[in-house]
């Protein structure tokens, strides 16, 4: 017999699986097991009497069910949230000024409408957003926030967990035509490749199947070290390319790009937002934390 009473804390729970893009992310974010995480979305799907996710070895995947009911459960959040933040802040303004840091191909795609909107909502917080692909010091660069894409987030720092970044390799529908079926990962390293710099040449790519890791040594004539400036090539049909899954989303929705070898996990990294541990953290800080946990929720996409 289903349960009748809401039970909250499921809701905030899978909610946060969304948001960091797995169980085991969740888990992190948590300070909870895996293990547990993973009984507790069963038990929701169960009271619910429905399936909210179907599971592979190394995707989530929402059904049309867990779509709708993500899209309560992320009201639900933001309603709590915000009547927190009311009622503990009340009288208290929102001011001052906040250096942020984070890289440049993610800082340009997402972070400028985040921090436009939480200007207009606080008009006494000025934002510097610097972008930069360097790890930066928050302490002796005087940053209050940094975004960073890493396997190894700082310690002695709070993290906030935002995801993955998943690549993908992919290429023009009219070169892909020409290549013919990249049927292996073997394959690519036969094919003409478009290669990131970072600083040096990024030519192997990794593929992960089954559990079992191909390494394959790539070859490409030209190199740059930003993601972004790979894309005018990439389109022309000048090579096949890894890339973030965010940066050529749209391009392959509408067909200007096509995945290769999309059985494959191409690899991810996990997605942070770094700030320092102070005693009496300022209101900008913790404000400015809070919006970016929201647009990560909303943002949330399994790939």
């Amino acid at each position: 017999m289903r349960k009748q009473s809401t039970d909250l804390n499921q809701m905030l729970l899978f909610t946060e699986v969304m948001a960091q893009g797995g169980f085991t992310a969740a888990a992190e974010s948590l300070g909870v097991s895996k293990s547990y995480v993973s009984k507790r979305v069963s038990a929701l799907e169960e009271d619910l009497g429905v399936v909210l996710l179907r599971r592979t070895t190394r995707k989530l995947y929402l059904t049309e069910e867990g779509e709708r009911f993500l899209d309560y459960c992320r009201r639900v959040v933001e309603t709590a949230e915000e009547g927190w933040r009311t009622v503990r802040n009340r009288g208290v303004e929102v001011a001052g000024h906040l250096r942020i840091s984070a890289p440049v191909t993610y800082g340009q795609i997402y972070l400028p409408t985040l921090i436009e909107e939480f200007c207009a909502k606080h008009p006494l917080v000025q934002i510097d957003l610097v972008l930069a692909n360097r790890t930066v010091d928050l302490q002796t660069e005087d940053f209050d926030l940094a975004f960073r894409i890493t396997d190894y987030p700082p310690p002695n720092y709070r993290l906030t967990g935002l995801g993955v970044m998943r690549d993908v390799v992919c290429g023009a529908p009219s070169l892909l035509r020409q290549l013919g079926p990249v049927g292996s990962p073997g394959k690519c390293a036969e094919l003409p490749c478009l290669l990131y710099l970072n600083p040096q040449r990024m030519s192997q790519w990794t593929f992960r199947k089954s559990g079992r890791l191909e390494v394959i040594d790539v070859n490409g004539q030209s190199a740059y070290n930003q993601h972004a400036a790979l894309l005018g090539p990439l389109l022309e049909g000048r090579g096949l390319a890894k890339l973030p899954r965010y940066l050529v989303r749209n391009y392959l929705d509408e067909g200007a790009l096509e995945e290769v070898l999309p059985d494959y996990d191409c690899g991810s990294i996990p997605i942070y937002l770094v700030h320092r541990e102070l005693k009496e953290q300022p209101l900008r800080v913790t404000e400015f934390v809070r919006a970016v946990k929201r647009w990560a929720r909303r943002e949330a996409t399994i790939s």
